[in-house]
């Protein structure tokens, strides 16, 4: 054979250049073979279960309870988890009282806490912050007010926060009318965290409880009350039987606090977390509004029992109530608490006051 024939079987062999080289199709006998292996599909990962056991400064019945383990939060939470977050109430002020609740969120008994800043007055976190002045949840993250109280919890308590605004503040029930920033001469109930107000508008402060309360006014033993969110507690309790007024503008803005243990809230997948605090966001201006509704229905309804009407202050002596408020309160209840932290916190509180006045 020739030089040239013996090349161009060689070429044969080989395939000659790119172009005109494509691999032969696979017969079906050993494609599987010849093919790679498909990816096995990975399955979603999905959430334990968590169950977080609350303890509550009020009875499941009082309506800020309520809201938060009956009525609005529980099927937020679980429409954003997918149903595998939930909250349950674990027991109330029978089980523990308010003002000794914290210790048991130290010592692991319960995984959270619903509860008031003031009911805690030997815990130095400053939740007073969250009290001070009126305004929505989002006005509380901007200011940095909601992160400065919680960061003090985490480091005092071990445990987070999230403020639950109810729309309404401090309200001051009386059985004589007053037209001026005063309370001379008038025994007034009250908790700790309001003492500086009553005594600094010639008031005298009396500590008792909400349940003692209508048995003292019907001693004559105090004149009227101060209490926490508007107007729930008075018609819960029954003793806007004995009272007459019930003077505004109201105070601050309450806040119910949210208290979850830092290992349980770490013990979250990233998606229960971040479903946790969109539960959380949708669930402000809802309960805000709805407990704002509310107290104008508590003001009806306790009106048809017995006769109660709003008593408005006005101009300077409007100015007076709302200035001595903020000055007692802040006080008090941030720079008396924490003279480091509270004139920081004060200011952000400001920022809130400001937004809202």
């Amino acid at each position: 054979m020739g030089l040239v024939g013996l090349l161009a079987m060689v070429l044969v062999a080989c395939g000659g250049d790119d172009e005109d080289t494509a691999a032969p199709a696979a017969s079906s006998s050993s494609s599987s073979a010849a093919a790679a292996p498909e990816p096995t599909a990975t399955a979603p990962a999905v959430d334990e279960p968590i169950d977080i056991n609350f303890l509550s400064s009020w009875p499941i019945t009082l309506d800020s309870a309520a809201y938060f383990f009956t009525e609005i939060f529980p099927a937020l939470i679980e429409e954003e988890s997918g149903g595998s977050i939930t909250v349950s109430y674990g027991g109330g002020p029978e089980e523990v009282p308010p003002f000794e609740q914290a210790p048991a969120i130290e010592a692991d008994i319960y995984d959270g806490l619903l509860t008031a800043p003031g009911y805690h007055g030997a815990v130095p976190a400053l939740g007073g912050a969250y009290d001070i002045a009126y305004g929505p949840y989002e006005d509380l993250v901007e200011c940095g007010v909601k992160d400065a109280v919680s960061e003090n919890y985490q480091r005092l308590l071990g445990a987070r926060l999230w403020p639950e605004r109810l729309g309404v503040g401090a309200a001051t029930l009386l059985n004589k009318q007053i037209t001026t920033a005063s309370m001379k001469g008038l025994n007034v109930r009250g908790w700790p965290s309001v003492q500086a107000f009553i005594t600094e508008l010639d008031g005298n402060f009396v500590a008792l409880s909400q349940g003692d309360l209508y048995t003292a006014l019907d001693r004559g033993v105090v004149d009227g009350a101060m209490v926490g969110g508007g107007l729930q507690a008075p018609r819960h309790f029954g003793y806007h039987e004995l009272l007459s007024y019930v003077i505004k503008p109201y105070l601050g803005e309450t806040t119910v606090i949210i208290m979850v243990r830092d290992e349980i809230y770490d013990s979250m997948s990233t998606n229960q977390q971040e479903a946790w605090e969109r539960a959380f966001t949708r669930f402000q201006p809802l309960t805000r509004a709805e407990n704002a509704r509310r107290d104008d229905v508590h003001l009806s309804v306790m009106n048809d029992i017995s006769p109660i009407s709003e008593s408005f202050l006005e101009g300077a002596e409007k100015d007076k109530w709302l200035k001595v408020w903020w000055d007692a309160f802040s006080t008090k209840e941030l720079i008396g608490v924490d003279p480091e932290r509270g004139p920081g916190m004060v200011a952000m509180a400001k920022c809130v006051f400001d937004r809202n006045n």
